[in-house]
């Protein structure tokens, strides 16, 4: 017999089947920018004038790049990628946040900084050494992933040039009103040696002490009598020594309660819950009245022996606890309000360390650890007969994000944003953002109102001091000129002059009116919240003339209270607007079981092992299929899903099509005569290109995968399917394969564009196989497409729906047929339908579209239709392998068909 299949058009492309993503993604992305391909881009759209700017929120300079980074980076790569290729500026410059207490912890850790001759510029110097080091890492670990900049326009908050901007804006904010100093209970983190933002906070379920405590009354007035007890309840002991007063709520309703022969005064709503807790079983209401009737009744000291009063406070409830609440100023935030309009000052003897200091006046306390201190001040208590009760429960308690160990309130001199004051513009530009979800707005808003301060002030070395200085009284001078001379001095000499100079060094030439040489001057030693840093990033927008507010903020779903919250409060402050237009959020990267990711919990999943096992792209792919709106999940198995939906697009859609074109001639696209099939691929591919770009515009890439995944694998189930025989077995020439290249040429552009945003990698490779008119230098530098076709030309989708239908029940009997051995293969069958439907397309058509021997098909008036299928018994064609009658085959080459034999003669 002879081997025909020399004389079929086999496909034929040097495209691999196999990707090897982790060779070829490296050399690609080098390629792109040896080629300076980023900047080619900016460069073709800065002529149309239209601008999208995503200003990128810095991620930390400490350590190594997790899937986290990964998800946030890759998704904003998409989105510059497709705004770019819709002939959008998208100059994007990322950033890093490089100030803050990790790095200082992990040079202690490393040994770096613990010698205690190295003076503070030494320290800041390895502590920016380190910080830079660590943004070098992430930029190459975020090249690997595939992102468009070329990372060589950056910007570091440790860089002057920002530092010094960031202090201009403290100024200015000053200069408002904005800024101002207390003493207040702020979150400490003792295990810091820091004040704490809210954004710094995590918290998680601890074992506390609980303790109802009763307070002696040393008076009588017209609702309660002298040796009378408060009841209070609380889970901090050791902040006992440090009560300085009794709230009540002045319109709720107390009772004074008799038990046996005491005396107790407790909320009358909580009277039962409390009675049953302290075992009361007789007990009595003796009288009631509201708790302004106790203002000012003094009471003694539980521990001492010292006299304190009963205050007024509205945010006292009656929903838990006792209705009363023990006031210790110097470490809760509303009992210091409450305190300051009684003019009761704060007391706070705890140090940073979080241990007693001598201003306790108690010598077993000073020095303790104050969690140590509970026992001892739980056993003074049973022995004065105050405790009514002990017992531990388990609560939410607040932790620093960092070291991961409790916080506590604690009162200190800060500076403070004074949000406030501001709260009505910050809530009038809110209403100007936009987002695909109502409620990220609606949650910053909440955020922000929640807020009535920001202490912006801390404890340490790394990072940008507070330009003040303090008078021989001690108080700040805050006198605007001589910010900003200090300020003026910092940009021409270096942030290290603050740590170099003496305070005199920036009074002298300031116009300070009140500066003698002969006075003593100190300077702060606080830095900056580290989200002050990172909340003025926006001036990087204006410094390179950028189009300002942003576009777009996209980070994690943490930053409502971070990047967002800081960066909205300080551009209200000195532009009166939002410094975004749009915010998106996305999700936390979780384990296939919902979990955390960690390395202490073993779960982690290293991106850059993912890109050397499996290639960016399907990392890519991953990030694109997933709903990040919400949390996400990854594990090894749902990797091979990404990997198997990466592979589907590269060989069933890219090295199928490749292969086909291999000698398909440009210029035969004129003239080119598309059959119904041909424009039925082409009128979905139109909906397709319209629709994934609806998906686009909306972040939706979860949907762009899942449409064209869908439409790939209905391609292969049909078109290329059907399309085979006439690429593999006509003449090269032959105007029906012609118009098939043409389509699958059509069809690889512009998947190849739709798919660019979301496997860059893959989709530059092709293109270098890919022959087109006007090819680009890249993939990347081509237009979004638009694909449109003439109405004329556009198919019935009825019609083609219909047949889907009949082919997939036609399919269905086939499969059967095959089981049970009517037929071997579904080319050799007659199917035959009576239908009462009128069939989308004749006979001979049906035939050829549905791949079987013959197709007949009657009409019948009523009933259900009927499909019948028999094996034909004709002859199998051993060059096509179609199966034909005797009559249809060749009488000179009798293996083969009449058509076959006409292409190979």
């Amino acid at each position: 017999m002879r081997d025909y299949k020399r004389t079929l058009n086999m496909p034929t492309t040097e495209f691999e089947m196999k990707a090897n993503l982790n060779v070829k993604e490296p050399k690609i992305q080098s390629k792109w920018i040896l080629d300076k391909i980023e900047k080619k881009i900016l460069a073709k759209n800065k002529t149309t004038k239209k601008n999208y700017i995503l200003h990128d929120g810095p991620p930390y300079a400490n350590g190594d790049l997790h899937l986290g980074h990964s998800l946030n980076k890759i998704i904003k790569d998409f989105i510059i990628r497709y705004k770019s290729m819709n002939g959008y500026y998208c100059r994007y410059i990322p950033g890093w946040d490089t100030h803050g207490l990790p790095i200082e912890q992990e040079l202690i850790k490393k040994g770096l900084n613990k010698d205690p001759n190295l003076t503070i510029t030494q320290k800041r110097k390895n502590c920016k050494e380190f910080a830079v080091q660590n943004v070098y890492n992430q930029k190459d670990q975020f090249r690997r992933l595939g992102i468009l900049s070329e990372m060589d326009e950056i910007y570091l908050t440790c860089d002057p040039d920002y530092e010094v901007r960031q202090l201009k804006i403290f100024a200015k904010m000053l200069s408002k009103g904005l800024i101002y100093q207390d003493l207040k209970p702020v979150y400490w983190s003792w295990s810091s040696q820091t004040a704490l933002a809210d954004a710094e906070i995590d918290y998680k379920e601890v074992e506390s002490n609980s303790i109802y405590v009763s307070f002696v009354i040393t008076e009588n007035n017209d609702v309660v009598h002298k040796n009378d007890k408060l009841v209070i309840w609380t889970t901090t002991p050791w902040t006992l020594p440090s009560n300085l007063a009794v709230a009540v709520n002045p319109k709720i309703s107390y009772s004074r309660v008799k038990v046996d022969s005491s005396y107790f005064i407790i909320a009358s709503s909580l009277l039962e819950k409390v009675a049953e807790k302290l075992g009361w079983k007789n007990y009595s209401v003796v009288e009631e009245f509201l708790g302004k009737s106790l203002d000012k009744l003094t009471y003694k000291h539980p521990l001492y022996s010292k006299k304190c009063e009963v205050i007024l406070a509205g945010y006292v409830s009656d929903k838990d606890g006792t209705g009363l609440v023990h006031n210790a100023p110097g470490f809760g935030h509303d009992d210091y309000l409450a305190c300051k309009k009684y003019g009761i000052k704060v007391f706070c003897p705890i140090d940073k360390y979080g241990k007693f200091t001598d201003e306790v006046k108690d010598k077993e306390l000073v020095g303790l650890f104050y969690n140590d201190a509970n026992q001892i001040i739980i056993e003074r208590l049973k022995k004065d007969n105050s405790l009514l009760l002990f017992e531990t429960i388990k609560h939410q308690a607040a932790h620093d994000w960092r070291t991961k160990k409790p916080i506590i309130y604690r009162a200190t001199r800060q500076w403070f944003v004074n949000i406030s004051k501001i709260n009505a513009n910050i809530m009038k530009s809110l209403t100007k953002v936009k987002s695909i979800d109502s409620t990220i707005v609606t949650k910053m808003k909440e955020m922000i109102n929640n807020r009535q301060e920001w202490c912006i002030s801390r404890q340490r070395i790394w990072g940008v001091p507070i330009p003040i200085i303090y008078d021989k009284d001690n108080k700040p001078i805050l006198d605007s000129k001589v910010v900003n001379h200090i300020i003026d001095v910092i940009d021409e000499e270096g942030l290290n002059v603050w740590y170099t100079e003496d305070a005199k060094y920036f009074l002298q030439n300031s116009g300070y009116k009140d500066y003698s040489s002969s006075k003593k001057y100190i300077k702060e030693t606080d830095i900056m919240d580290v989200w002050f840093d990172s909340g003025t990033s926006y001036s990087v927008l204006k410094e390179n003339k950028l189009p300002f507010p942003a576009d777009l903020y996209f980070e994690g779903k943490d930053q409502f209270r971070g990047w967002f919250n800081s960066s909205v409060i300080t551009s209200v402050a000195v532009n009166n607007e939002a410094p975004y237009k749009t915010l998106l959020t996305h999700g936390f990267v979780l384990d296939e079981n919902g979990n955390k990711m960690s390395k202490s919990a073993g779960n982690g999943i290293d991106p850059m092992t993912i890109c050397k096992e499996l290639g960016a792209d399907v990392l890519r792919i991953w990030v694109a299929s997933s709903d990040f709106l919400e949390d996400v999940r990854i594990s090894k198995e749902i990797l091979n899903q990404s990997a198997e939906v990466y592979r589907r697009i590269r060989n069933t859609l890219f090295k199928f099509i490749l292969g086909n074109l291999s000698d398909f001639d440009l210029k035969k696209f004129k003239g080119i005569k598309y059959s119904q099939a041909d424009y039925y691929v082409q009128t979905l591919l139109m909906e397709t290109v319209k629709e994934v770009q609806s998906y686009y515009e909306k972040f939706n890439y979860k949907a762009v995968i899942k449409l064209i995944n869908k439409n790939i694998s209905d391609l292969s189930s049909w078109y290329f399917d059907y399309i085979k025989d006439i690429l593999y077995c006509e003449k090269k020439d032959n105007s029906e394969r012609i118009a098939i290249q043409g389509t699958m040429h059509i069809l690889l552009d512009n998947y190849l564009r739709m798919l660019a945003p979301i496997i860059p990698h893959t989709c530059e490779e092709v293109y270098t196989y890919f022959e087109k008119k006007n090819k680009e230098k890249s993939v990347h530098l081509e237009d979004f497409p638009n694909f449109k076709i003439d109405v004329k030309n556009r198919v019935n989708m009825e019609l083609w729906n219909q047949f889907f239908k009949i082919k997939n029940e036609v399919f269905s009997k086939l499969e059967f047929a095959r089981t049970e051995k009517i037929i071997s293969h579904n080319g050799e069958a007659i199917v035959n339908i009576t239908s009462t439907d009128k069939m989308p397309f004749d006979d001979v058509t049906m035939a050829r579209y549905l791949n079987v021997a013959e197709f007949t098909s009657s009409l019948k008036s009523k009933g259900e239709s009927n499909i019948k299928i028999k094996n034909s018994k004709f002859i199998k064609c051993d060059r096509c392998w179609n199966y034909y009658h005797k009559d249809k085959m060749s009488k000179q080459e009798k293996e083969i068909c009449i058509r076959c034999e006409k292409v190979i003669l």
